[in-house]
């Protein structure tokens, strides 16, 4: 008798969820049938939201934090860009910092009387 009603108390939510289920698919359907636009609209609005709060985060944080993240948020453009570049096999361009470093590096070498690493032509 007791499994019976496990049964019947088992079925009677699975009868109430597929209901639910079911009135929600038709909600959306009534709601696409009135303006089709509808959910694109939704998103775009949330899009801007969220942008909205993370401005409004963004103006009320320190300086020095966020010098902080955008300094983060670089490091971990320049790390996504050579994993990319190491998978397809792509040279990445390198910053003018960095080769500026590289050709001051190469003329202290060759002022302390080191051979040229940089073939003639190339």
């Amino acid at each position: 008798m007791k499994s019976l009603t496990k049964v019947k108390l088992t079925m009677a939510r699975i009868k109430f969820v597929l209901w639910e289920r079911y009135r929600a698919w038709w909600g959306a359907h009534e709601l696409n049938e009135e303006d089709p636009l509808l959910i694109d609209k939704m998103k775009a609005e949330e899009e801007l939201k969220r942008k909205d709060a993370i401005e409004r985060k963004l103006a009320s944080t320190p300086k020095k934090v966020l010098r902080k993240l955008r300094r983060k948020k670089r490091l971990q453009f320049r790390r996504r860009q050579a994993r990319r570049a190491a998978q397809t096999g792509e040279q990445i361009p390198e910053t003018d910092a960095e080769r500026e470093a590289r050709e001051l590096a190469e003329f202290q070498r060759l002022a302390a009387g080191g051979a040229s690493t940089v073939k003639p032509g190339a």
